[in-house]
């Protein structure tokens, strides 16, 4: 689990940045054209919420907040790969 932290504070900086906000933009724009893309985006917004989640002060409302927004992102992670590959 140590290493999860380490990538999480790794990663901070980036996930926190304009330019992912950018990128981000970017992938979700692109969805509406490219039907994998969706996957990408949502495994971007994944890795943003578990990032914020792991490495980030916040008080037990916005844990709370966070959890749920990591379930609901992973069950649309889900669903795009069994409609992907299914």
């Amino acid at each position: 689990m140590k290493w999860v932290n380490k990538l999480a504070y790794a990663l901070e900086p980036i996930v926190n940045s304009v330019w992912f906000l950018i990128l981000l933009t970017g992938v979700v724009l692109a969805q509406l054209f490219v039907d994998p893309m969706v996957l990408i985006s949502s495994l971007l917004v994944l890795m943003m919420v578990f990032t914020n989640l792991v490495a980030g002060n916040h008080s037990k409302r916005m844990r709370v907040f966070y959890y749920i927004l990591l379930v609901l992102v992973l069950f649309s992670v889900g669903l795009h790969i069994v409609a992907l590959f299914g």
